[in-house]
């Protein structure tokens, strides 16, 4: 692996340092920057080769259609009567949904898990009200 350095170059008679991947100006001055904003956390700062983005964690396969989302997170919501969240847990049950990747911007929810067919060590099999999923884990 190369290790790479600051781009300096002169701006209007100053001195200003550029992004080794974009050529955008960081700042003006020289300063031991490597990356913009865009590229900071992409980037080893050692050299230019992409940094190890984490895998997959989850697949979530609907077996009707084929459907297929990956994400990094599950949970299991369980239900209150009123159809109102009352409880998370990590732990597949019936009567709970899945969440994969679970916040505002959540990957995918299923409907209430009224059967569990197989469960494995890394391989769930299981139906919801209306429809029926595998969820393989990945490590």
């Amino acid at each position: 692996m190369k290790k790479i350095k600051p781009i300096h170059k002169l701006n209007s008679g100053n001195g200003a340092t550029l992004c080794n991947k974009c050529n955008v100006m960081i700042n003006t001055g020289t300063t031991d920057e490597l990356f913009c904003e865009k590229h900071k956390n992409k980037y080893d700062a050692h050299n230019v080769t992409l940094k190890e983005v984490p895998k997959v964690k989850y697949t979530l396969k609907r077996l009707d259609d084929g459907l297929t989302k990956t994400g990094y997170t599950i949970l299991y919501i369980k239900w209150k009567e009123d159809r109102t969240a009352d409880s998370v847990g990590s732990d597949i049950q019936l009567n709970r949904s899945l969440i994969l990747d679970p916040g505002p911007n959540f990957i995918w929810m299923t409907t209430v898990i009224v059967e569990i067919s197989q469960q494995e060590d890394k391989y769930i099999k299981f139906k919801t009200e209306n429809s029926t999923y595998e969820l393989i884990q990945h490590f």
